[in-house]
């Protein structure tokens, strides 16, 4: 009899699994496919184009099995439930935590040196030098912070990049260098400061070894005196327009410009913005505090153009602004994506032209510089393919701007991009997988420069 049962329920296991398999099979093919995962905010892979070189290249299978599992019938849903499964386990401080990044983005809590706002941590940086970011992420007080693992090394390869510019240039140009630093600085509690190196005097070194002529941006004094105040989202990697505005006011003293009085400006905001480090971590603690994300009104009379990211000669009509961004994609709001290269005419002639050299961080950073230029040019280094050299001389550029994060100038693949669109002849640098970019479409009109 119990062999019997034993038979029986092998039948039945092996119909359940069969049917539940055909079933995931059918829904695969049934079920729309969506480009991006909200509950991780990235970008889903798209099914890999069948050629007879590509059935030949080893690395086929690979890029369809990560399509596969991109793809999953209502994958967000059991993406999800893991992610609360395994905040269940163990044990873990209400208070703090670790996060451990792994190659593709993902991770787990550490919570063994952190049951307690007491307990002692480790004093070792994990961080691999050069990275697009940090490996660990760490939570405090409803806030997540990157951890920082710049060295000395990395941020004198990052200004003796920025200073083949001034080599290049000979003096053509006024060039500018403002590194921000991360959240971590202000922001960490004191007792677990080891887990972070300092950013400060990574940034003092950066500037003590750029070119005479090159001017360094004080930002960080800027910010500290306003670290009280709302700076940089809890939830996402990025800083705030606040945050923008108060480096710009310090950009404005370098280059002897009258900054726009806050109070002058007109502010709109968009609530209950998730961002990137909870798209990363998936702690429901980051929930109970949504961002907020601000942007102001910059006035004056000007058009704003984006070029495309193939030839990036022909350029559409775009907007400084994407009003429309919202949820998780607010943060799109500035600027509407991260375009190789935007254009902003103004009505005003005072014969200062100027080029932002930004990644992401930027973006609320360039709509703050149209009131003082003819023209703004920003140029995405990530994704810009042109020679930067020919297109400052070419448009007379006066002013040329070079802002990043401190963690980002401490990655090697970044400062190499940099390096990169110097001139044209130079292949466009492979975007890494996990990249944390966020991006939004904005409505265009074609038009040819």
């Amino acid at each position: 009899m119990n062999s019997l049962h034993t038979k029986i329920l092998s039948y039945i296991s092996a119909i359940v699994f069969t049917m539940v398999l055909a079933g995931t099979g059918v829904l695969f093919f049934m079920v729309p496919k969506e480009s991006i995962s909200l509950i991780e905010k990235r970008k889903l892979a798209i099914m890999p184009q069948i050629t007879q070189d590509a059935l030949y290249d080893s690395l086929y299978p690979d890029s369809m099995n990560v399509y596969l599992a991109d793809n999953f019938p209502y994958r967000d849903f059991f993406v999800g439930s893991s992610f609360w499964l395994k905040e269940c386990k163990g044990i873990r401080s209400e208070e703090v935590g670790l996060f451990h990044v792994q190659k593709k983005g993902y991770g787990k809590w550490k919570h063994a040196k952190l049951k307690t706002k007491k307990a002692a941590v480790d004093s070792t940086n994990d961080t691999a030098e050069g990275d697009l970011m940090s490996d660990w992420i760490f939570f405090s007080e409803g806030r997540a912070m990157q951890l920082f693992g710049g060295t000395d090394g990395m941020a004198v390869y990052y200004a003796s990049t920025i200073n083949k510019y001034q080599e290049a240039l000979k003096g053509r140009v006024n060039i500018y260098n403002i590194v921000i630093p991360t959240p971590a600085e202000f922001y960490f509690p004191p007792e677990y400061k080891k887990l972070t190196r300092p950013e400060k005097p990574n940034i003092d070194i950066i500037n003590a070894n750029l070119s005479p002529g090159i001017k360094a941006v004080d930002a960080y004094s800027e910010l500290m005196a306003h670290k009280n105040e709302y700076l940089y989202f809890r939830t996402d990697h990025h800083w705030t327009a606040l945050g923008a505005y108060y480096a710009y006011t310090a950009f404005c003293r370098t280059a002897g410009l009258f900054p726009l009085p806050l109070k002058s400006l007109v502010k709109k905001s968009k609530y209950n913005f998730i961002g990137s480090l909870y798209g990363i971590t998936q702690d429901s603690r980051l929930l109970e505090k949504p961002d907020t994300v601000d942007y102001y009104l910059i006035p004056g009379n000007y058009k704003t153009y984006v070029y495309d990211r193939g030839t990036q000669k022909i350029c559409t009509l775009g907007r400084l602004l994407c009003e429309e961004a919202a949820g998780g994609y607010s943060y799109g709001v500035f600027l509407g994506a991260d375009f190789p290269l935007m254009r902003i005419d103004n009505d005003i002639k005072n014969g200062r032209r100027a080029v932002l050299v930004k990644n992401s961080y930027g973006n609320p950073f360039a709509p703050f510089l149209v009131p003082h230029f003819e023209q703004v040019f920003v140029v995405d280094y990530r994704y810009f393919n042109r020679g930067l050299i020919q297109m400052i001389i070419d448009n007379k550029i006066t002013d040329l701007i070079f802002m990043n994060s401190v963690a980002l100038a401490n990655g090697t693949w970044h400062v190499q991009c940099i390096n990169r669109i110097m001139y044209y002849f130079n292949q466009p640098v492979k975007m890494p997988a996990d990249s944390l970019m966020q991006k939004s479409a904005a409505d265009s009109v074609s038009k040819k420069i």
